[in-house]
């Protein structure tokens, strides 16, 4: 992602890492959270794509796992749900589809600066 991110994508360095960090953030949800009810492993897909004329960015993790609510887990770790508060937080748009066989989690960010720092 770094690579790609750094050759390809016309961004600002801050926002570039706002991307690595989103990303990281998605990926270590499905690690943590998709597959915890099975015993085999399970599979994360990544897609990147940026449209220089658009300015922008689109970013999704999917998983083929089970989502739970973050208001279903029991726990009194106050740590918890922080992953979807900061990928909201650094993406522009954070939109997450929780299915029966699956969640997708789409980052959009705004590579021009200018732009970014309005909204």
């Amino acid at each position: 992602m770094q690579h790609w991110l750094r050759h390809e994508v016309r961004a600002p360095e801050d926002i570039r890492e706002d991307v690595v960090l989103g990303v990281n953030e998605a990926l270590a949800n499905c690690v943590e959270h998709a597959y915890r009810s099975r015993r085999e492993a399970g599979a994360m897909k990544l897609q990147a794509s940026y449209d220089p004329g658009a300015e922008s960015i689109r970013v999704c993790v999917s998983d083929r796992g089970s989502w739970r609510k973050p208001s279903s887990r029991q726990t009194t770790d106050p740590r918890a749900s922080r992953g979807i508060t900061l990928m909201h937080r650094l993406a522009d748009h954070c939109t997450i589809h929780a299915r029966p066989n699956g969640t997708s989690v789409y980052l959009d960010y705004t590579t021009d600066a200018d732009s970014a720092v309005q909204q």
